[in-house]
């Protein structure tokens, strides 16, 4: 019974220890780090560090090394299975973000773009459409002005027309007051004759009838 109660403790202390190392999901980090040496070997002096992602010119390739010039200029071995000729994932991955985000400001900027030149397309419409009424406005004054031109004009012409007829009649009374002025003067000559002619008539009379009395 005493062995049984230790069995007991023991294996419940070992379910607990075993609970507390269970297996949890993890991963591998990219951020690797590759050693670049002044030889083809792990034995040599490193002299850089190239890290994922970083951009290195193959200028040699012995065996498994490759003498690499990296982005600062330093020189040197590193093993060639870790180079590959397009950018890994990460790379590719930061790449399309930057790549994502800019499109994503261009999209931004040709959204205000667009709102901009719809404000202006709105502008020049109400522009427009108060020209086209200023222009409707201008025709039909002019439409009437001419209009208006017209009638001047032909009242004009009739204003000379009746100048004229009345120049002429005016002439025309002028004629005959000079005719009925002189008839006027002949008239009174001619009854100045008359009255004349009856006073020394009457008096040649009153003579000859003195003589008949003596």
């Amino acid at each position: 019974m005493k062995y049984y109660f230790k069995f007991l403790i023991l294996f419940s202390f070992l379910c607990f220890v075993a609970a507390s190392v269970q297996a949890q999901t993890a991963y591998v980090t990219d951020e690797l780090q590759f050693m670049v040496r002044t030889g083809k070997s792990t034995d040599n002096k490193i002299v850089s560090i190239a890290r994922s992602g970083d951009r290195v010119q193959a200028v040699e390739t012995d065996g498994d090394w490759t003498y690499v010039k990296l982005a600062d200029g330093k020189e040197g071995w590193m093993l060639g299975r870790f180079l590959v000729p397009d950018p890994p994932g990460k790379v590719r991955m930061i790449t399309f973000e930057r790549e994502h985000e800019r499109l994503k400001q261009r999209f931004s900027s040709l959204e205000n773009e667009a709102a901009e030149l719809r404000e202006e397309n709105k502008n020049l419409k109400t522009i427009l459409t108060e020209k086209k009424t200023n222009l409707e406005m201008m025709e039909s004054a002019h439409k009437q002005l001419k209009e208006d031109a017209a009638e001047f004009l032909a009242l004009k012409e009739e204003s000379i027309r009746m100048r004229e007829e009345l120049e002429a009649q005016d002439l025309l009374v002028k004629e005959m007051d000079a005719r009925l002025l002189e008839r006027n003067i002949k008239m009174f000559a001619l009854g100045a004759g008359v009255l004349l002619v009856g006073m020394l008539l009457g008096g040649s009379m009153r003579k000859k009838k003195k003589s008949s009395f003596y």
